[in-house]
């Protein structure tokens, strides 16, 4: 086997294995439990949309705030365009990720 493939194989395990190990925080408006765990707060710090001819767009910010945890800053961009919907949810914050089921319903892990 050639390095390139060998590194390649190892770097693939290394992350499959790191987001394997990520441990969820916080979850926003969980359908059952609401926004849990209750000892984590969260909320919209900043908000701005528009639009215009057959566009409508929204961009939101949330800090979610955990014991042992930075405050991490989650950010919510919605885009209608026509007949067509987009989410996307993303955290900038270093060491933390985001998975979601809807633009309401939005965990973060760390």
């Amino acid at each position: 086997m050639s390095r390139k493939f060998l590194f390649a194989s190892l770097l693939l395990s290394l992350v499959f294995s790191a987001s394997a190990n990520a441990v969820k925080i916080f979850e926003w408006n969980d359908p059952v439990q609401g926004n849990y765990p209750p000892e984590c707060s969260a909320a919209r710090t900043y908000g701005t949309g528009g639009g215009g001819y057959g566009l409508t767009y929204s961009y939101d910010e949330y800090t979610v705030n955990c014991p042992g945890h930075p405050s991490v800053i989650v950010s919510r961009y919605q885009l209608w365009q026509g007949y067509q919907y987009t989410c996307d949810i993303y955290t900038d914050t270093a060491g933390y990720s985001m998975s979601w089921n809807n633009c309401n319903n939005w965990r973060v892990y760390d």
